[in-house]
């Protein structure tokens, strides 16, 4: 059952069919329609552009391969398949280095987790190769930091990009540190997963239960648990304002291939106080992928009048049907916790918190880190003026 009519938003046929191949099960009623899609005029070049921004071209490609593949141009089919090669071997150089760094870590007493890139990619999608995924994100305590970073410039991993002040300074104004393998792969060294803008009631509460799990049913990492993994994958859709249809299609797929005890994870998203997260992530992969939603969550759905309209709002913003202004980005922040004052949190942080950026437009001694409450905002208004 899907609440949203997609007609009311008037997407256009390559927007219908990225979302219809957006997923790794395909039914026949699917089928039908891209193959329909596809047979009319389609203009490629902006279907690949969509599916590029989305990070979606994996599932893309392998759908439209597996169903049509007469009715891709030649020219596209060239490219198509460079491009899914091209994105295996980056996604399992990808995993080699995640293996390694974690080993690396774990053999120096440094305790470590991860979470999306090569192990979502298995357990949601069940193929590494059917994600697009442009880093790799591990977790360590805010305590294992500095000796994280030592490490990792010993072993040959650099900085990117280069950071050029304090290591204490720069994480008051980060939540990660940035590297660069010698063979391009880009890893994130992250402390605090909710970073500076996003206030969690409990932070600390999302490694509390990390589990094991086997890449390629032989190397064992270290995960969050099922519950924190999905709700971690809610909340960074919120972080990053749902920017992209593929945080979406994550989160749709991984209901699909877990079992998963939505009374536990509606407790704890309460706890969190991302319970409207939660929700306007499931509306959103109902939606836009089909997502069959769990019964248990239909009333908590429908109880709440604001999802619906921000999975609108959200919807129409993806496909460029309205944008985000200062004012928008602060209030929409506002309206998508359950609990005011989180929402508040946000704004405040927003509006009074100094970035990197911030700090690299103009330097202030630490002592002097409080007059930021005033240059913030001015920064924050000609940052969005230009853009």
């Amino acid at each position: 059952m899907s609440y949203l009519n997609e007609k009311d938003f008037n997407l256009s046929k390559e927007e219908e069919i990225l979302l219809h191949c957006a997923r790794t099960k395909v039914n026949e009623k699917i089928k039908n329609k891209i193959i329909d899609l596809l047979n009319s005029d389609i203009d490629w070049d902006y279907l690949i552009n969509l599916a590029s921004h989305n990070r979606l071209m994996p599932l893309l490609i392998h759908n439209i391969n597996f169903i049509c593949p007469e009715l891709i141009p030649d020219n596209f089919l060239v490219y198509f398949k460079k491009f899914f090669y091209d994105n295996a071997t980056k996604n399992l150089l990808f995993e080699t280095e995640l293996i390694k760094i974690m080993k690396l870590l774990e053999s120096n007493g440094i305790k470590s987790i991860t979470y999306k890139g090569p192990v979502l990619s298995q357990i949601a999608y069940g193929n590494i190769t059917l994600r697009q995924f442009r880093d790799v994100d591990i977790f360590v305590r805010k305590s294992d930091v500095i000796k994280t970073l030592k490490l990792m410039n010993s072993y040959g991993y650099e900085l990117y990009p280069h950071v050029s002040i304090e290591n204490s300074l720069y994480m008051k104004l980060d939540s990660e540190y940035r590297f660069k393998s010698n063979s391009g792969t880009l890893i994130e060294i992250n402390w605090n997963f909710s970073g500076n803008y996003f206030p969690l009631t409990n932070n600390r509460v999302l490694f509390d239960n990390i589990q094991l799990y086997k890449i390629n049913n032989e190397i064992q990492v270290s995960v969050p648990s099922q519950i924190n993994h999905f709700l971690m994958l809610c909340i960074h859709c919120a972080k990053h304002d749902w920017d992209r249809l593929s945080w979406i299609c994550d989160i749709s797929e991984f209901i699909q291939n877990e079992t998963i005890n939505w009374e536990e994870t509606i407790l704890l998203a309460k706890e969190l106080g991302v319970k409207r997260i939660l929700l306007i992530n499931i509306s959103l992969a109902n939606n836009l992928f089909g997502l069959k939603v769990p019964e248990l969550l239909w009333p908590h759905i429908k109880e709440d009048p604001i999802v619906l309209p921000l999975s609108i709002e959200i919807k129409n913003r993806i496909f460029g049907r309205t944008s985000f202004s200062l004012i928008n980005r602060l209030f929409f922040n506002l309206k998508i916790r359950e609990n005011k004052m989180d929402g508040l949190k946000s704004i405040i942080n927003g509006f009074v918190k100094p970035s990197i950026v911030d700090y690299e437009k103009i330097r202030l001694p630490e002592y002097l880190f409080f007059f930021y409450v005033f240059i913030r905002p001015f920064l924050l208004i000609i940052r969005y003026t230009l853009i």
